[in-house]
């Protein structure tokens, strides 16, 4: 047996544990939403694309995803996801488990899930792929309000993730996305109010 000198064997141990600690690579699959900024008026509707876009210029293979989400529903009302436009997937919906206390959810937070076609894993390219759009409805003015995707979500606990559409089970969830959105009075609610502060200001003089 290799006997070391005293003085080393602390230094070994602490170069394990460091190493044991060390952050793990993002994978190669981002979870994106686009537009990444916009500007709606009050009570309009609003859509955010929901993405999957490879991070390294190589192409992957995705069999499913886990899309845990939050919105302010102070400003944002959540009316649920279409599918118009997405490729075409096995299952593209929100499932009837938590984080969804009711569907759609309205409390801030989501789940949704994709599945591929069995055999037919989605072909995630560096353009990226539309899984669904989530549709919003704006309920009050604001410069800046997110819609994000969470790391997890729901009690228990649901991870986001990306999976592997050749090694089963194999998460390769990149970066998580997010989109500001300002919510601004439509024209006429603007015209109205200009009308009011004039006519306060000729009644105080």
């Amino acid at each position: 047996m290799l006997m070391l000198p005293r003085d080393f064997r602390p230094i070994i141990v602490l170069t394990v544990i460091v190493s044991a600690c060390a952050p793990v690579m993002a994978g190669p699959i981002d979870i994106v939403l686009q537009p990444t900024i916009q500007t709606v008026g009050l009570g309009s509707n609003v859509s955010v694309g929901v993405w999957v876009q490879s991070n390294d210029g190589a192409n992957h293979l995705m069999a499913a995803a886990d899309v845990m989400f939050a919105w302010d529903n102070s400003y944002l009302q959540f009316n649920g996801v279409n599918n118009a436009g997405a490729v075409p997937l096995l299952a593209s919906y929100l499932p009837n488990i938590s984080p969804n206390e009711a569907l759609p959810p309205v409390d801030g937070d989501g789940f949704y899930q994709a599945y591929a076609f069995l055999g037919s894993p989605i072909n995630v390219t560096p353009a990226g792929v539309l899984l669904t759009t989530f549709t919003f409805t704006s309920l009050a003015p604001t410069l800046s309000t997110l819609v994000e995707i969470l790391p997890g979500a729901g009690s228990p606990n649901i991870n986001t993730a990306v999976y592997d559409g050749t090694v089963p089970n194999l998460v390769v969830t990149g970066n998580l996305g997010f989109t500001k959105i300002k919510i601004v009075p439509e024209p006429s609610t603007i015209g109205l109010l200009l009308a009011a502060s004039m006519l306060f200001v000729r009644r105080r003089r």
